[in-house]
């Protein structure tokens, strides 16, 4: 993210032709930026989306979020969400909001195992083993109807041509 504040690259990628950026924000709010690490602030994300605006690089560009992390909060999801909209929105860069999902692992192997449904079994039936196994498990914070809050919102966006789902 911070070599979107580097006005001399910019410029060359700009100068550019068949250019695509793309850059995992991953979260939309400062204190899950911050529990995962990523050394950034909203206002960077804010900041990088307006200067490739600047340069004519938002069509381009693609700004990737993750929602429903294990330890999100309803409110977490929803200011991603919401981040997500007002770049695409204010700045014209491609925004993607994926689910997180647990990788296939020995820890959710355990989790399959206990559930007795056999990995195989698991990726034929992912929505209804995620729906009544997996995401009470790996979601402590985030109950079943608000998750489909969440969709709503999302497919609230869509309807005002705000596509925030890749």
């Amino acid at each position: 993210m911070r070599h979107l504040f580097n006005e001399n690259l910019l410029s060359t990628i700009a100068s550019c032709n068949n250019i695509s950026i793309q850059i995992g924000v991953e979260s939309g709010y400062n204190e899950g930026l911050k529990k995962i690490h990523k050394g950034i602030l909203r206002d960077d994300i804010l900041r990088g989306a307006k200067i490739l605006n600047r340069y004519g690089l938002q069509k381009s560009s693609l700004f990737s979020f993750i929602i429903r992390f294990p330890w999100e909060t309803y409110d977490g999801c929803q200011k991603t969400i919401e981040t997500a909209a007002f770049v695409k929105d204010k700045y014209g860069v491609s925004v993607n909001c994926v689910w997180w999902i647990p990788l296939p692992s020995e820890e959710y192997d355990n989790i399959y195992e206990k559930s007795g449904l056999e990995r195989f079994g698991y990726w034929d039936n992912a929505w209804e083993a995620d729906k009544t196994i997996i995401f009470p498990k790996m979601h402590d914070y985030l109950s079943y109807k608000q998750y489909e809050k969440i969709n709503r919102l999302i497919k609230l966006y869509q309807q005002f041509g705000v596509s925030i789902v890749g």
